[in-house]
């Protein structure tokens, strides 16, 4: 290990630009006050890498109130106050050079940092090792103006690689302490043979800092300090055991998911053997069917061949009737010349004609009245059965009385009387104006089954945005506002009860004011209050909250009340209920509820006005601050909507109905219209008809003979044309009518042949259907036909109930298996399918596959994974685990016997003492420590950890076998992590050859120097060892800082110490106060006198102590001069003698 040279510091504390040559041994010395633990303190900002974390600077050597910063030391702060720095800003370097002293190549490591009065915290811009160079400040300033001034990083880095590149080396710059770290001190520090630990080194470094403090474990102390870990991969083994246990895990869930599979699969065997009898049966069916179409095809045939018979006859005939209606029409036309070439028979027809006028003028009469009336009795039969119009069913059904019976009047309209058209009229009224009422009702039915829409629909969101539901007239008149464009919102919405468990009794004070609607736009406000007086509908119990209303809520004084458990971002929605809640205390005893004002307890105990009241308290779901909806009140809000959505259809549409009779009724005008507009007409058609009649004698009164007897003949003639002429038309008939039914044969008969060849395709379909077995189709028909006795329509239907029985037994089945394919595509995470419920082929054929998958290759690679995790487990602690552990006890050995020798060869500390290092097994973990001496003694021969080692340790076997949470071997502080804990540490004490102790027994009261030389002893041999110089090896071993050094030791114990140090191969750097400069003369090389003038100057004088006076100082030193005791004791004999 490289010798530290000098020391280089650059805007440093107190000090400008100043380099410190040190020696083997190099003491600091001074009072306090002077910068001692400041020299330290660089020398650890280097060594540790500037890491804070690592850092610890010592306030209360300098007398600060606090420990130094970075910061402080870069600005060099001297006092308490701001303004006492040495400088308002700092490019700091400390450099520390080392030098082979074999090849007297050197090595400077160093860091640079900056800062600023105006900045809280230091700038860390770099740490540096520069090979080959020994860096000196003179280097690291340039003259500007006749003064130094310090280069900035930026440049200086650039010269660093400069000088690296003169001497042949590279620089190494990084910000990374712990790389720092390790490349100082195993790349650049250590020498051949040696392998030094960057991280312990860090850890005892630090430590040895700390030696003026007590120790309270010295085995943890000796541990952790002194051995050297050695890290196991029993991690690797561990993962190993775990990927084994995870294995045989995934191999019991694989078996377990077998069996789920398998009792899948078995519900779909159900399934397919439903819908195979299913798929028979509906094959028989096509079959039945094709042979009952085939016999109806055949029947088709026979009838129209029948029909086509027929035909021929029917138009012989018609062509016989035709002849004798031509014959017929001829007579008629002869007769009819005759008659109308009579004079007579002229004159008289003009007055007939007017006669048949006035007769189709009353005929006319007769169909409106009659059409009249019609409509009359069209509207109240509407009524009639309406039960909206329940009322009034009896004046409906008495209307309808009198209007049949005026309808049956018609043509004997002289029995009308004016009584019966007032009745009729006055029924007429009295239903218009009960249809007239029930319409207005519900009208507003139907605007309320609307509102109810609205609100409903209004509770489906809020449900689906995670919010409570409203209080129907709470939802119904923001609808109604939300109408007139005034935006309200639920202050339930806007708030939340910070401590849930108050909430209920808080609901159930508040009452309604827990969803009143607040109205957050100003102009608003009076609109709302003018439209809620207004609305006449039954909207009562919602509330108003007023933003411009709110004030903010102050506590009255001391104690908790209600307002304070409000909270939200909507200001106004708070001091809404705050306001509500006013003083209201929150209490626990029922003395607080008798003697309080206004008071709330959480079970809904509330006293107010000398009264005491409990209030219902809701839970769960019937709250509404800061509600979160559950998936039933979703689903409840869903069918809520649903059925007011079919209340509002149905309002509709008896609305329409009522509406619809209403209209009816009303066209036909009020009472007083409908009973002078019937009268009228019943008188004008009595009037009418008198007349006619008096017409029609007179014209008969006025008729000749001769023209009697024309018109007779034209009268024959004319009726056995009809005669003749019907005789055709029947003839016709008779034609079309088996024309007809031929057509309607023929077109029966291709039906039949379409649906027989679609039958066909469907007996070919059902036959080549997977699921089909013809052959047990065939058992299934001869059962069939036994019991329909043949009968093809009753063996279809049966056919048919036997499909839809084995259907429907499949489905049912179905709806269970796919019950268990879900749960087992969702247990295991396969839900990205495109297999539906339907698809039951499909999911049995992927579960098949599953299954398949499962047994033949995915449980035998799980197997053979545990096999070869199990080996792997095995070979990772044999190979790794036991070697490290063992290399370690043996490792731990020769370290002891090592520090041991060089103990043995150190002077002897006070009251003769000498300190000799132990380490003791454990006896909770002495059967594993044997366990693995016999695994190195078994070597490779056993492929098991328990082939043949002997008697296994409990807690191993639980380890390997058990899941591993029984065991301590499991544990952090596990043995197999850490090979240092199977022992136990201690230093035994021995004078005149004999062993008078432990030093763990020693602690406790007594003087400090006893406590204080071992531990230099531990410490010393910790750094060494982190070192890693091998004890008697020449050269430097490393570097020791000691501050407050040997504080309450006496000289021998320096010396025997200090002489043990450097055995060890340590470069001691000493702090301490100027008064022991006598009792570390004889051991030092070089030591500065350090004195402080004012608070900002330091000197600094260096003092080299040579061989000769090294040898003079230690000429009265009786452990290295043993015969001065000799030479004493024999002249206090001779003084005895005289």
């Amino acid at each position: 290990m490289k010798q530290l040279e000098s020391i280089g510091l650059v805007q440093y504390f107190l000090y400008n630009r100043i380099d410190l040559d040190v020696g083997r041994n190099t003491a600091f010395l001074g009072p306090n006050g002077t910068g001692k633990t400041a020299l330290l303190d660089a020398l650890q900002i280097v060594l540790l890498g500037a890491d804070r974390n690592r850092i610890h600077f010592n306030a209360s050597s300098e007398g600060k109130r606090k420990a130094r910063s970075l910061r402080d030391y870069c600005l060099g702060v001297y006092g308490q106050r701001p303004s006492e720095v040495c400088r308002p800003s700092a490019n700091t370097y400390v450099n520390l050079v080392f030098r082979d002293t074999e090849t007297n190549v050197p090595v400077t490591a160093g860091v640079s940092l900056s800062a600023h009065v105006d900045s809280p915290d230091h700038i860390f811009n770099s740490l540096y090792i520069l090979p080959g160079v020994a860096l000196k400040t003179g280097q690291m300033i340039e003259m500007q103006g006749g003064q130094e001034m310090v280069l900035p990083w930026r440049r200086i880095q650039h010269e660093f690689r400069d000088k690296c590149r003169e001497a042949g080396t590279t620089a190494v710059f990084t910000i990374n302490g712990e790389e720092f770290s390790r490349q100082l001190f195993a790349g650049h520090l250590a020498s051949r043979g040696e392998s030094p630990n960057h991280r312990a080194i860090r850890s005892a470094f630090a430590r040895s800092l700390k030696l003026n403090r007590d120790v309270d474990d010295l085995n943890e102390t000796l541990r952790s300090h002194l051995i050297e870990v050695r890290p196991t991969n029993v991690t690797q083994f561990r993962a190993r055991l775990d990927q084994f246990r995870e294995i045989q895990r995934t191999i019991q869930q694989l078996a377990e998911r077998l069996a789920e599979a398998e009792a899948v699969e078995k519900q779909y065997r159900i399934v397919r053997q439903y819908f195979v009898k299913a798929a028979n049966y509906g094959y028989l069916k096509a079959v039945y069917l094709s042979e009952q179409l085939g016999a109806q095809v055949a029947e088709a045939g026979d009838t129209i061949e029948h029909l086509q018979n027929e035909e021929i006859k029917a138009r012989s005939s018609l062509q016989t009737a035709e002849s004798a209606a031509t014959a017929a029409h001829k007579r008629l036309v002869t007769a009819q010349v005759a008659l109308n070439q009579d004079p007579e028979y002229l004159r008289q027809l003009g007055s007939r004609t007017e006669l048949a006028k006035g007769w189709e003028s009353l005929d006319g009469l007769r169909v409106g009245f009659k059409e009249d009336l019609g409509r009359l009795v069209a509207a109240v039969r509407r009524l009639v059965g309406n039960k909206d119009l329940a009322g009034v069913q009896g004046e409906g059904a008495n209307a309808l009385q009198h209007l049949v019976t005026l309808s049956e009047l018609v043509g004997r309209e002289e029995d009308i009387q004016a009584e019966d058209t007032l009745i009729v009229a006055n029924s007429i009224g009295t239903l218009q104006k009960a249809v007239d009422g029930v319409r207005l009702d519900m009208t507003q039915q139907s605007a309320q089954a609307a509102t109810a829409v609205t609100v409903a629909k209004g509770d489906v969101a809020r449900a689906g945005s995670g919010r409570a539901s409203l209080r129907r007239e709470v939802a119904a008149l923001q609808a109604l506002l939300e109408d007139e464009g005034i935006s309200t919102a639920p202050v339930c919405d806007l708030v939340e009860v910070k401590d849930k468990d108050w909430q209920p009794a808080l609901e159930a004070y508040l009452r309604r004011n827990v969803d009143a609607l607040l109205v957050h736009d100003n102009n608003h406000e009076k609109n709302a209050i003018d439209f809620y007086r207004r609305n006449r509908r039954d909207i009562y119990g919602a509330k108003l909250a007023l933003s411009t209303r709110t004030r903010p809520w102050q506590a009255p004084g001391g104690g908790r009340f209600a307002a304070q458990l409000i909270a939200g971002d909507d200001k106004a929605a708070v001091r809404f209920l705050q306001g509500e809640l006013g003083r209201l205390a929150l209490v626990d005893s029922s003395e607080q509820l008798r003697v309080g004002d206004k008071t709330l307890s959480i079970d809904g105990m509330v006293s107010s006005g000398g009264g005491i009241d409990r209030l219902k308290l809701a839970r769960g779901s019937g709250l509404r601050i800061g509600a979160v909806s559950s998936e039933d009140q979703q689903r409840v809000a869903r069918e809520d909507l649903r059925k007011a959505e079919e209340h509002q259809g149905e309002i509709k549409h008896r609305l329409e109905l009522v509406n619809g009779i209403g209209q009816a009724m009303a066209s036909a005008g009020d009472r007083e219209a409908i009973q002078a507009r019937l009268q009228a007409v019943v008188s004008q058609i009595v009037h009418q008809q008198a007349a006619l009649n008096q017409a029609e004698i007179l014209a008969v009164a006025g008729a000749s003979g001769g023209v009697a007897a024309l018109e007779e003949a034209a009268a024959v003639a004319e009726t056995d044309h009809h005669e003749k002429d019907k005789a055709k038309t029947d003839a016709n008939t008779a034609l079309v009518k088996i024309g007809s039914a031929l057509g309607g044969m023929r077109e029966q008969l291709k039906k039949l042949i379409g649906q027989q060849a679609g039958v066909r395709e469907q007996e070919a379909a059902a036959r080549k259907n997977p699921l089909c077995d013809l052959n047990a189709a065939e058992d299934l028909r001869q059962s069939v036909d036994g019991q329909t006795n043949d009968d093809a329509e009753a063996a279809i239907t049966a056919c048919n109930k036997h499909l839809e029985d084995s259907s429907r037994h499949g489905n049912s089945a179905n709806t269970k298996a796919w019950g268990l394919m879900t749960t087992y595509l969702a247990n295991y995470q396969m839900e990205n399918h495109e297999i539906r419920d339907q698809d039951w082929q499909q999911a049995q054929a992927m579960i098949h596959a599953e299954i398949k998958r499962m047994t033949e290759l995915e449980l035998v690679e799980k197997k053979d994974e545990a096999d070869r995790a199990y080996i792997a487990a095995v070979e990772v602690f044999r190979s790794d685990v036991a070697h490290t552990l063992l290399n370690g006890f043996d490792a731990i050995e020769e370290q002891i016997k090592g520090l041991n020798r060089i103990l043995d060869k150190a002077p002897e500390f006070t009251n003769g003492e000498r300190f000799r290092f132990q380490a003791t097994k454990v006896e909770q973990h002495k059967k594993l420590y044997d366990f693995l001496q016999r695994v190195r003694e078994m070597g490779e021969s056993e492929s098991t950890l328990f082939g043949g080692s002997g008697p296994i340790p409990e807690e191993f076997r639980l380890l390997v076998e058990g899941d591993g949470k029984g065991s301590p071997l499991q544990l952090e502080n596990s043995p197999l992590n850490d090979h240092r804990l199977f022992f136990s540490y201690d230093v035994e004490i021995h004078a005149g050859g004999e062993r008078k102790g432990l030093l763990s027994k020693r602690f406790g009261p007594g003087s400090g120097g006893e406590h204080r030389t071992p531990l230099y002893v531990i410490f010393g041999a910790a750094l060494a060892a982190a070192f890693g110089k091998s004890p008697g090896t020449a050269g430097c071993g490393g570097l020791i800082m000691l501050d407050e050094a040997f504080e309450k030791m006496d000289a021998q114990n320096v010396r025997a110490t200090a002489e043990y140090l450097n055995a060890l191969g340590l470069q001691m750097i000493i702090a301490g106060p100027e008064s022991d400069q006598a009792k570390m003369s004889s051991f030092l090389d070089v030591y500065w006198d350090m004195a402080r003038f004012g608070s900002k100057r330091i000197q600094l004088f260096r003092n080299e102590v040579k061989p000769a006076a090294r040898e003079l100082l230690a000429s009265d030193i009786v452990s290295v001069h043993p015969e001065l005791m000799d030479e004493a004791l024999a002249e206090v004999g001779t003084y005895a003698n005289v």
